[in-house]
Formats: C-alpha cells, sequence, structure tokens
C-alpha cells in the first residue's frame, strides 16, 4: 500500500514537474521516467502474494526430497518458506515439483508430522475407506500365501493374494472417497478363479466400505455380496464386517477384525421315500418335507500391531469362529507380516 500511495502522489506531482522543463525532448524523457518507475513500482506491490501462513504444507522438490513447511509468501518466481529447522528461505519455483496441504489432525504438538503407516488400510482380513496413496506399495505374508497390495492412481489400488500352491488367485481393486476428514468411503470388489487346481471355480464379491478416523484410530463397517460358482453350481451370500484399529503407543497399534455370513433363508425341499413289507411284499411311498437353512457364520479376530519401523511391521492375533451360536477356537493363529515395497 505505501508504493502504491507513492505512485499516485509522483502522478500528481507530475504535472507541476513537467511545467517547468522548457524542451519538449526533456518532457518526453521525463514522461518516460514516470511510467517506468510507475510500473516497476506496480509490479513489485502486486506480485508478491501473501497465503496463510497458518498452514502447513509438504513441498516436494524435483529431486524427490520433501520439506515441512509453511509457505509466508509467493510471486512469480519463488516462495518464501518457514521451517523448524531452518527457519525462513527463498525457494524457487522451478524446484518445486508439488504442493499438499498438511491437515492439521496429521500434525502434533510440536507441529511435526504425525507418521503414519502405508499398512493402515487394512486388518487381518478386511480393507477399510482409507486411500492408499499413489506409489505407496507393500506385500503382506500371510501364513497360508503373499498378499500384493499397489497404490496405482488418485485414491485407487490394486492388489493379488493368492496361497503358496497357487490356488485360489484373488485380484483385488479399491477406490477410496474422502468425504470428511474423518470419513471415507471404498468401493471395490474382489475377483477369483481357483487356477490351475480347480479350473472350474470362479468368485466374485464387490464390497463398500465405510469409515470414522484416521489411519492411526479408526472404525469401519462393510458389506457386500459374495457369489461363488464350481461345476455350474453356483450360489451366493450377503457378507458384513466391522474393524478398528487403535494406535497405543508410538509403535503399537490394537487391531480387530470380523467376518460375518449371516444365517441365510429356510428353504423346504420334498423328499419321497418307498418302503417294502417284508411281510406282504407290498410297498408304500410317502414324501416328507425337509427344512434346509443355511448357517450363519462369524470369524472374530482380535490381535496386535507392532511396527518395527516405517517400512515393516508384524501382527498376530486370535480367532474364533461362532456358528449357529457355538463358538469354536482355531488353534493357529493369525500371523502376519507387512513389507513395505
Amino acid at each position: 500500500m505505501v508504493f502504491r500511495h507513492g505512485s499516485i502522489s509522483l502522478w500528481f506531482y507530475a504535472p507541476l514537474i513537467l511545467k517547468q522543463l522548457k524542451t519538449k525532448t526533456m518532457k518526453k524523457i521525463i514522461q518516460c521516467l514516470f511510467v517506468i518507475v510507475t510500473v516497476l513500482i506496480s509490479e513489485h506491490s502486486f506480485s508478491q502474494t501473501q497465503t496463510d501462513s497458518l498452514k502447513t504444507y509438504i513441498i516436494k522438490k524435483s529431486d524427490g526430497t520433501e520439506i515441512l513447511a509453511r509457505i509466508i509468501s509467493q510471486d512469480m518466481r519463488e516462495f518464501v518458506v518457514e521451517t523448524k529447522t531452518l527457519g525462513r528461505f527463498v525457494l524457487p519455483k522451478y524446484a518445486v515439483s508439488e504442493i499438499t496441504e498438511v491437515k492439521a489432525s496429521e500434525l502434533n504438538e510440536d507441529g511435526n508430522m504425525i507418521p503414519t503407516e502405508i499398512f493402515n488400510t487394512r486388518y487381518f482380513i478386511t480393507t477399510n475407506g482409507l486411500p492408499i496413496k499413489k506409489g505407496d506399495s507393500y506385500l503382506l505374508w500371510n501364513l497360508y500365501g503373499p498378499d500384493f497390495q499397489f497404490g496405482v492412481g488418485k485414491n485407487f489400488g490394486m492388489g493379488i493374494t493368492t496361497t503358496w500352491i497357487g490356488c485360489p488367485i484373488i485380484a483385488n481393486a479399491k477406490y477410496s472417497i474422502s468425504l470428511d476428514e474423518n470419513v471415507h468411503i471404498g468401493l471395490g470388489g474382489l475377483f477369483g478363479s481357483g487356477s490351475y487346481i480347480a479350473p472350474n471355480f470362479y468368485m466374485a464379491l464387490p464390497f463398500a466400505a465405510l469409515t470414522f478416523g484416521n489411519k492411526n484410530i479408526n472404525i469401519n463397517f462393510s458389506g457386500g455380496y459374495g457369489y461363488v460358482s464350481n461345476k455350474g453350481s453356483a450360489s451366493g451370500r450377503a457378507l458384513a464386517s466391522m474393524a478398528a484399529m487403535f494406535k497405543v503407543s508410538k509403535n503399537i497399534s490394537i487391531v480387530f477384525d470380523t467376518f460375518i455370513m449371516p444365517k441365510g433363508a429356510t428353504t423346504y425341499e420334498n423328499q419321497t421315500v418307498t418302503s417294502v413289507n417284508p411281510i406282504t411284499g407290498v410297498s408304500t411311498t410317502s414324501t416328507n418335507q425337509i427344512e434346509k437353512t443355511k448357517p450363519g457364520l462369524a470369524l472374530i479376530i482380535p490381535g496386535l500391531r507392532f511396527q518395527t519401523d516405517k517400512n515393516k511391521a508384524f501382527q498376530f492375533g486370535f480367532a474364533g469362529i461362532n456358528s449357529n451360536s457355538d463358538w469354536l477356537s482355531i488353534p493357529i493363529p493369525m500371523v502376519q507380516w507387512f513389507r513395505s515395497l
């Protein structure tokens, strides 16, 4: 504002100054100087753009390094940024490839990033609505086989799960939508086959997940419909899950996962029974009605996850099965190892 006021004053006095000049040539020179000075002052006044210096950003440089900083101001050529370690300095715009705003929930009391792990989009066997970042990929080792997950696009991930013998092979995909800072939706599906061992076996499971929270503390509700086809016989069931994760310390999280198959509809089937009287040799036929109900099933898995470092984690839990209100224990615990790729 000072420079703008100065330029207005300069033009106000310009006619008085020009009257004192006796030659037209000098008048033209002075007029040009006034124009040049005014342009320079105006450019200086308007080129500096003030930004919200209270916001924090991750600034990714062209060489791949990242800076956690506040942007104080910027112009056409450079940023003025401020970090906790280096203080305030100038960063050329040509050296910046990406700028991402950091949410307040992602910072601790000291203003530093709260470390989050790429593995927190998963529980034991289910996923949630939180997005896997593009470029983030990890390998999940299970006792039964490997599980690969890849962040292939913005909020979009794909993966493949199999056993040590390669049967079945199941591909998965998930797209995440953030409705709010702590509300996320995941839409995806699983598609698999029995591969070379059971070539006539196919399965599909479209699902949706609703997650409240962030990568450190969250609760998730998901549901879908599982379809299975084997040798021309097909069947389907509704599926549901409730899962949660709570970070209790820097390296330890409580993980809770479920896989619920509700009780199926009751059907009735007529069964014809023929019996022969051994004395008279007369046969009689009767029809009996048999009631059939698909049993419900619930897999409950509580456990702990230990984050040994940014790229590694280990978790274990003990699974229990409830089938038709009867609890069964599984002697083999759920053990998994996470590794970033």
